[in-house]
């Protein structure tokens, strides 16, 4: 159709926030608001709604984040909140103190919708966001600035967001790690949830890393339509590409313009693009990533499959 995408957007009464649509609309959009459909069809969507706690980068008249007015630091804004809650997260820097640990199906929700206007900003000293509870929905924010540094720790930390249960990540940007040891996780790790939309780009490693910008394992992992870009790595040891698909299901992405360095061995296990072992690469981008300098033999410049099934990808 050559008409113009509809856009509708959910207005909340106050004390309450937008939480999702249902109805004819795609799971990568379902969180979206406003939201953006294309003129191709008839569709019936409902927008559904919780009660929001308010979160600002300082707290606000009593810190208790039942209004804007009372608003509350983002950290206690998660400890308030009850599960089914939405935890409304004002315009502006929020600079954590520490690890923020999402333990409750709770949602955190950038106000606009539009993740540059929402960073939550970590100290470069540790994994920024941690989600272990299945149900969490993190959408429309950045998350930045987080570090992955411990030596020889195999179940380690990714720098940015580690998703540890089956949690839903849409529409956010994942950005700024720095990894700088060995056997780390890159800035995203993803173990059995779903990224949705999202945007992992300039996080940097060095030494071997287990997916520069991601590491998808389980199953039920998926991520659909992201784009994983302009991230690097000085030097890679063992480097298990910017992507490695241990399990689970990465489709319509795009992994594009990433940079490994210099390999310090000749195992065969580097790749600058995707190294997959299992589950499926479908319908993706895997252009113009790149080693910078000596890859000796062992090294695959776009994919290197172990395992699994790739198909309809360039």
């Amino acid at each position: 159709s050559d008409e113009a995408p509809v856009l509708v957007t959910a207005t909340p009464e106050e004390g309450k926030a937008f939480l999702k649509w249902t109805g004819d609309i795609p799971a990568t959009l379902q969180y979206d608001n406003p939201l953006r459909l294309p003129a191709t069809a008839p569709r019936t969507i409902q927008a559904l709604f919780a009660p929001a706690v308010y979160a600002a980068p300082s707290a606000t008249g009593d810190g208790t984040g039942s209004s804007w007015d009372n608003a509350a630091t983002l950290a206690n804004a998660v400890a308030a909140a009850a599960n089914g809650e939405v935890v409304v997260v004002s315009n502006g820097t929020h600079q954590l103190a520490s690890r923020l640990t999402i333990e409750k199906g709770i949602m955190l929700r950038g106000l606009t919708g539009d993740w540059a206007d929402v960073i939550i900003k970590g100290k470069k000293d540790d994994t920024v966001v941690r989600v272990t509870s299945d149900d969490a929905v993190l959408t429309a924010l950045t998350i930045r600035d987080g570090c992955s540094k411990d030596h020889w720790d195999n179940n380690g930390n990714a720098g940015i967001l580690w998703n540890s249960g089956g949690a839903t990540i849409a529409n956010c940007r994942l950005t700024g790690n720095t990894q700088s040891s060995w056997n780390r996780y890159g800035a995203v790790r993803n173990d059995g949830g779903k990224l949705y939309r999202c945007v992992i780009d300039d996080n940097a490693s060095s030494k071997n890393f287990y997916g520069m910008g991601l590491t998808m394992s389980g199953s039920a992992a998926i991520a659909d339509g992201c784009i994983i870009t302009n991230n690097r790595a000085s030097t890679a040891d063992d480097g298990f590409g910017t992507v490695r698909l241990i399990d689970g299901t990465m489709r319509n992405c795009i992994i594009a313009n990433n940079t490994l360095g210099t390999l310090e061995n000749t195992n065969p296990d580097k790749a600058s693009g995707v190294h997959i072992e299992k589950g499926v690469l479908e319908n993706c981008l895997i252009h113009a990533n790149s080693f910078s300098g000596d890859i000796g033999s062992a090294a695959a410049v776009a994919v290197r499959r172990t395992g699994g099934t790739v198909r309809n990808c360039i």
